[in-house]
């Protein structure tokens, strides 16, 4: 059978950290679990890094030319073409302008991973940024073929990060624990100065676990500073950090996109700014009530550490309000979203997809509240002309109305927003607006049309709301009619342009 084949680029090493790498491996496994092969080209990779790969089956290959050099990009580019490669993604601040462009113009899919808009232009197919607060004003200057997934809704997840939900904080009399983690490098050694800090407290008994990268060069050092300590705990190339993150009731990291992690697992943290690109991260994790952010880690004295240590700690209710902010930005599903969009974009353009890519409406269909990131998704969605021919108003919304829109949306108590998704991936939205009857109506997104989802997410939404309702659709609008009637709702009305339809409580779809 055929499986379509990802091509990654990207390095590690001391300098640049682990992070680009360790991303893509989650966009990797994602892609494997849709049925496809992955290789890894790196100019850097540490061994350790390499097995890591190797051991989750996909290939790596050497790239000898110098990193972003015109070189670089026809060795990548003659990989991608020998093994007949579908998509390739480029993640790193070593590829300019001319390198990106050199990759776009081809018949390959293109992704870049970008944390801070530092390139004048940008060519490929797609632009990932998984951070918060993002919007396509910084990107002011791509091509027209450019399509941008934007926001935490495309965080990051490796596979071993989605296994059991996030565990609500416990109220502890005694020892706190502690999760120290300040990258794979840390080339700075600010583990050891987050240690001195920590062994100042004197208000709470901790007990601390400090992660030490596989690029760290500095284990001496730390194992120095911990000493005979018995409240701290050093631990060396960890596997599985989900295992720690679940243990933790706060951490201490840097503000790199470690922190999306954390965020599925609802961890107030204190946030140290290691390099250029987390300062974004770093302010709007404070922003969002989730961290403490203590700024660029250089300025920063063991004692700010130990007092904002007791700051978090002594305060249950901002331990609370940190947790639940967390769990609503990052729900775990970017690396699948990012899949599906190269795939959709893959077969738009004429490639052999297999079938395991076809989603059959018999999957199961769940529904969750709507939250501020899916703005680009919604916005999408309304502009579809199909979209637009079936409402009220037909004319297109411009993103700052329809993001004033959705706040305000999600903000209203008399309003209820609900993305319905199927094998995590986006395939439509329901709305109650409750007044003296509650009015319900939906979008199918267009990529799922013709499915049967309409009928799946409008039937299951309507049972989880006890309320008299009413939906209206236009008279040619057949497909809202028919999901209507499968919903339970009967009509009652007919004014020759539009159709009004009514559900009792209870009635059966």
């Amino acid at each position: 059978m055929f499986r379509p084949q990802l091509i990654v680029r990207a390095d590690a090493s001391t300098e640049i950290g682990a992070g680009h790498v360790m991303r893509c491996l989650a966009i990797a496994q994602a892609w494997h679990d849709a049925g496809g092969n992955v290789t890894f080209a790196s100019a850097k990779l540490p061994e350790s890094l390499r097995l890591r790969i190797q051991n989750e089956g996909f290939q790596t290959q050497s790239i000898t030319a110098d990193a972003g050099s015109v070189a670089d990009a026809a060795q990548l580019l003659d990989t991608a073409a020998k093994c007949g490669a579908t998509a390739i993604i480029v993640d790193g601040y070593t590829f300019d302008v001319d390198y990106h462009a050199q990759i776009a113009n081809t018949s390959f899919t293109s992704l870049v991973i970008d944390d801070n808009s530092h390139l004048a232009r940008y060519s490929s197919d797609f632009v990932l940024n998984q951070n918060a607060a993002v919007t396509s004003l910084m990107y002011p200057d791509c091509s027209s073929q450019t399509d941008l997934l934007l926001g935490t809704s495309y965080a990051l997840l490796r596979r071993e990060f989605l296994v059991g939900a996030s565990k609500q904080p416990e109220a502890r009399q005694r020892s706190r624990r502690i999760l120290v983690t300040l990258g794979g490098a840390d080339s700075g050694n600010v583990t050891a100065k987050v240690i001195e800090g920590l062994q100042l407290l004197a208000a709470f008994e901790v007990t601390v676990r400090v992660i030490v990268g596989s690029m760290n060069p500095n284990r001496d050092s730390i194992a120095e500073h911990v000493g005979s300590d018995m409240r701290f705990k050093m631990l060396q190339d960890v596997a599985d950090m989900s295992e720690h993150y679940r243990w933790a009731d706060i951490a201490i990291a840097a503000g790199g996109s470690s922190n999306w992690e954390m965020c599925y697992f609802g961890l107030p943290r204190i946030v140290l700014i290691v390099a250029d690109n987390q300062v974004q991260i770093a302010n709007e994790l404070e922003r969002e009530q989730i961290a403490i952010n203590l700024g660029n880690a250089t300025g920063v004295e063991p004692i700010e550490i130990r007092n904002a240590v007791e700051r978090l700690l002594g305060d249950s209710e901002r331990l609370l309000v940190a947790h639940r902010h967390s769990i609503k930005m990052v729900d775990g599903k970017g690396a699948a979203r990012c899949v599906e969009r190269l795939l959709g974009h893959a077969k738009s353009q004429g490639a052999d997809l297999p079938k395991v890519q076809q989603r059959s409406s018999a999957s199961q269909l769940v529904l969750r509240d709507a939250k501020i990131d899916d703005w680009q998704l919604l916005l999408r969605w309304r502009n579809d002309p199909a979209t637009r021919s079936a409402s009220r108003t037909t004319a297109i919304i411009d993103e700052s109305a329809h993001r004033n829109w959705l706040q305000d949306s999600l903000e209203a108590e008399n309003r209820r927003l609900l993305i319905a998704e199927v094998e995590n991936l986006p395939v439509g939205s329901v709305r109650f607006d409750l007044d003296e009857l509650c009015e319900v109506s939906w979008t199918v997104a267009p990529e799922a049309r013709g499915k049967g989802y309409g009928k799946q997410m409008v039937s299951a939404a309507v049972r989880s709301v006890p309320l008299r309702m009413k939906a209206v659709a236009r008279v040619e609008n057949v497909g809202s009619q028919k999901i209507a009637e499968a919903a339970g709702f009967q009509l009652i009305e007919d004014d020759g342009e539009w159709q009004t339809f009514y559900r009792r409580p209870g009635n059966t779809d």
